[in-house]
């Protein structure tokens, strides 16, 4: 049983596009994982610093610092105090890090550094760090930078609490680079109490904490106890919006893929050829989808009449191809305008006659004043007749009315709101990415939204061929057409004589060229025992040579250099601070 080529060619396209959407899919999450990977950046999320201040002027600080490493495997982190003392007594935990304490004298700032040397972690961690600390207020004067300006990564929420035994006034926070002078938000909810908050730092900004005491209280307000367990946001990770963002950009592209398929159905008028099964004679043009519409064809002996060679392989591939332009020059020599021989270095073309008034111009590119083309090796007018040829079929397609103009518009506003599609698509996932990596709720919308976006943005753009669709004429043609091309396909040596008697069999060598299916109605020929014009046998059996000689002459050699070149770059990056917060 002969494969029906549309079958066959409809169904590897589609395969072909199953496997793009999948890749769209991929795509989508990897914009998603994209976003939230360059989210994930090492940064400090949040600082929680509390300081009990005594009546001399000293205080014990607590911090909970949340530290984000990011994607990046680090052992832990560093802190960095000016005026601690190396031999100070420190504490750290952490519920889900290592926090193996040391202690490094700088000079004057000492570096209390965390964690386990001989493991790294990643994500997020929450550390609880409480340490001595000298002459915070000095002269009753409080003087405190509870984040210094040495932290090089930036720093998300601060919440700062500082206790006396005496009222605090003319209380004042700055905060910014150092130097700055911006005001942040200090408040006194009780006596002796002072609460500052910032939403955020960038690298190397701090807060410093002013105030002067005031009356004496009673008792120290008590220090609210500091965050405690593990980070409140841990973070979506990479794997969770990529997942997203590609199920959902799959599950957008096979609904979308499934529209269209069902808008680019092709039509069949009642009476075509079997086209009963799809609808009711009397109930008008029935929709066929296009891989089921080569079931409709039954082989026949002889081709459209209202068709050329080349025509009639236009319509069957719906382009232009190189064959269909060699069943043009054969269709040519059929009709005695051309004459085609062997000789050593290829192929002769000599012409014989005029040609009718459709041919006449285009013979007159290649020949000019020449009565006879040698092929095989580039011919400046000959490839300007199969330039010429390509631009007529290509022409002659876009005006027989045998497709749908509203299709190829169909086609072209798939195109451009695919365009659009996937362009939205990756924007709201990687913002749905980055915003998955900043802990907000939102981001798992954006993540879905980018997906079903970007996934019918890709279907569009590869299966918006499927929307451009034949007229009820066109499929009529196309049918007769895969008809007979099915003819030749399993063309025996009695099809010869049954062809016979359809008529003339000069152009049958013809349509086997524009049909694909020259070699097995060479071997029909080679077996008949009906007698033909030896012309026809003559043109099978040279059209293989045909098309690599046209091939030859019709392709300019192309001139090929090499050059190079040379260059260097570099980068100076990376940086390192004094105090503050970092990782090692």
């Amino acid at each position: 049983m002969v494969l029906a080529f549309r079958t066959v060619r409809t169904r590897a396209r589609r395969t072909v596009d199953g496997i793009l959407l999948l890749a769209g899919g991929l795509l989508l999450a990897g914009a998603a994982a994209s976003g939230a990977a360059v989210a994930d950046r090492e940064r400090v999320r949040s600082i929680w610093a509390g300081a009990q201040v005594d009546g001399a002027g000293n205080a014990r600080v607590v911090e909970a610092i949340d530290y984000d490493f990011g994607t990046r495997r680090r052992h832990g982190i560093v802190r960095d105090v000016p005026g601690l003392s190396p031999t100070a007594k420190v504490s750290v935990s952490s519920a889900t890090a290592p926090a193996d304490v040391q202690l490094q004298g700088m000079g004057t700032i000492t570096r209390i550094q965390v964690g386990d040397p001989d493991r790294t972690i990643t994500g997020r961690h929450r550390y609880r760090i409480a340490y001595p600390l000298r002459r915070v207020a000095p002269g009753r004067r409080l003087a405190w930078n509870p984040v210094g300006t040495d932290t090089a990564v930036p720093t998300g929420k601060v919440e700062v609490h500082t206790v006396a035994p005496f009222a605090f006034t003319g209380a004042r926070c700055v905060q910014g680079k150092a130097g700055a002078t911006r005001p942040c938000s200090a408040t006194q909810p009780e006596p002796g109490h002072l609460v500052v908050t910032v939403d955020s730092l960038a690298a190397h900004e701090g807060v410093t904490l002013y105030a002067t005491a005031g009356r004496a209280l009673g008792d120290t307000p008590a220090l609210p106890a500091p965050p405690a367990g593990t980070p409140a946001d841990a973070g979506s990770g990479l794997l969770l919006p990529a997942l997203l963002a590609g199920a959902a950009a799959l599950v957008a592209a096979v609904l979308t893929a499934a529209l269209i398929r069902r808008a680019g159905r092709e039509s069949v008028a009642p009476g075509d050829t079997g086209a009963a099964p799809w609808g009711d004679p009397g109930s008008g043009a029935a929709r066929v989808d296009a891989a089921e519409l080569a079931s409709l064809a039954a082989p026949v002996p002889a081709p459209p009449s209202e068709l050329t060679p080349a025509q009639g392989g236009v319509v069957l591939t719906e382009q232009v191809r190189k064959e269909h332009k060699v069943a043009w020059l054969l269709t040519a020599a059929a009709r005695g305008d051309v004459d085609v021989q062997e000789n050593a270095w290829g192929v002769v073309l000599a012409r014989r006659g005029p040609g009718d008034a459709a041919s006449t111009a285009l013979l007159d590119l290649a020949f000019n004043d020449r009565r006879s083309i040698t092929l095989g090796t580039y011919d400046q007018q000959f490839a300007a007749l199969w330039s010429a040829l390509g631009d007529e079929l290509a022409a002659w397609q876009q005006a027989s009315g045998l497709w749908d103009p509203a299709g190829r518009r169909r086609q072209l506003l798939a195109f451009w709101l695919g365009v659009l599609g996937v362009l939205l698509g990756l924007a709201a996932a990687v913002l749905g990415g980055v915003l998955a990596s900043g802990g907000s709720p939102r981001w798992q919308v954006l993540a879905v939204a980018g997906g079903l976006l970007g996934g019918a943005g890709v279907a569009a753009l590869v299966r918006g061929w499927e929307l451009r669709v034949r007229t009820p004429a066109g499929t009529r043609l196309w049918l007769q057409v895969e008809g007979f091309r099915r003819f030749l396909a399993g063309a025996q040596a009695s099809s010869v004589g049954q062809a016979a008697h359809q008529g003339p069999l000069g152009l049958y060598a013809a349509w086997a060229v524009a049909l694909g299916e020259m070699d097995s109605w060479s071997k029909a020929l080679a077996t008949s025992r009906t007698r033909v014009d030896p012309g026809i046998y003559y043109y099978s059996r040279v059209s293989p040579l045909l098309l690599t000689s046209a091939l030859a002459a019709s392709r300019e050699p192309s001139s090929s250099g090499s050059g190079s070149g040379g260059g260097f770059g570099g980068g100076v990056g990376g940086g390192a601070g004094g105090g503050g917060v970092g990782s090692w």
